[in-house]
């Protein structure tokens, strides 16, 4: 309405004759008509315009950040969460932050600046996620981050990374295997963290061998994943029997660096992933992995933000967490 006032004011209408003007309602003369575009012409009122029409666009829809689109986890995710939100008439505007810190505050404060319904976060980097997340919460909208952000309440969904690496660690070492090398992911990824302390946590329960050289860092992706496995199955003597992946897509890198190096899957090398992305199932052989639903992970945040925009969690925080299940297939060697 402000915006109508303004171009009121300006060409010496009413603000009802604007409001037909802007709507293209019958019953404005031409004349009419061409003076008020005129005063929206000369007083470079048109963005001002656009970003009014658009808010109410933007008022059904909500905004996903995520580190890495090309990242089929992510998209599952967002398949889950579009298919909850398909009968409310509600939008999803999904961007990747590249694993950026930089980038993640950018476009978050960005689309604050827009009516938008609410907000799903993934942070790549947890500590510094902090400030920004407040920002959202104080502009009063409901937002919910995949995984804890310590020192901050915000609605979540969570699932058990530390549990599900530890499952897979001492399901390897049920198939006799001591020398297990991991394949982690990005520092001070919270999921990284995690997943590392799990795989830790087994061996030491176990009493199976374990130092540093046994942990090998990603960045989550496919390509690192193909020169983190090369680097250990050729320089690391002895060879390891076994490699646990901080996810899927680095396993698919791991299997790579495998073939190059003429080693077969699972007879040379037993390999395990996570996540459980739907392409672990095609390949040759199929991947062992732990699965964290990442359809169930999207239906979740919907249904929290959703149930928050209904009243029905507006004074309190909604948490699910989603647990791990490995599904074993036939990229494991029993030794």
């Amino acid at each position: 309405m402000a915006t109508i006032k303004k171009i009121a004011e300006l060409s010496g209408f009413s603000r009802v004759t604007v409001s037909a003007v802007l709507h293209s309602k019958p019953g404005v003369s031409e004349r009419t008509r061409q003076k008020v575009l005129q005063a929206i012409r000369e007083h470079d009122l048109h963005h001002r315009l656009i970003a009014r029409n658009l808010m109410g666009h933007f008022s059904h829809m909500f905004g996903m950040l995520v580190p890495d689109i090309s990242n089929p986890f992510y998209t599952e995710l967002l398949d889950g969460f579009m298919a909850e939100i398909e009968d409310r008439d509600s939008h999803m505007i999904c961007q990747p932050t590249r694993q950026s810190h930089e980038v993640e505050v950018r476009t978050l404060e960005t689309l604050l600046e827009y009516n938008l319904a609410g907000f799903v976060l993934a942070p790549t980097h947890q500590k510094e996620s902090f400030e920004h997340v407040q920002k959202v919460i104080a502009a009063g909208r409901p937002i919910v981050t995949i995984g804890v952000l310590p020192g901050i309440q915000t609605h979540i969904v969570d699932f058990e990374d530390r549990q599900g690496s530890k499952k897979a660690t001492e399901y390897l070492i049920n198939h006799g295997h001591e020398r297990i090398v991991f394949l982690s992911g990005i520092m001070n990824s919270p999921a990284a963290r995690d997943r590392t302390l799990g795989f830790m946590e087994a061996l030491l329960e176990r009493h199976a061998p374990f130092d540093d050289s046994m942990i090998a860092r990603t960045d989550g992706r496919s390509e690192s994943g193909y020169h983190a496995a090369l680097e250990m199955l050729k320089n690391r003597k002895p060879r390891p029997t076994a490699l646990l992946c901080f996810n899927d897509v680095v396993a698919m890198g791991a299997y790579r660096a495998a073939h190059e190096l003429g080693l077969h899957v699972p007879t040379d090398i037993s390999i395990v992933g996570f996540d459980n992305i739907r392409i672990s199932a095609v390949l040759g052989p199929p991947l062992t992995t732990v699965s964290i639903f990442p359809d169930r992970i999207g239906r979740a945040a919907a249904k929290i933000l959703t149930a928050v925009l209904d009243g029905n969690g507006r004074n309190r925080i909604l948490r699910e967490v989603i647990p791990t299940e490995l599904v074993e297939r036939g990229s494991v060697q029993k030794l």
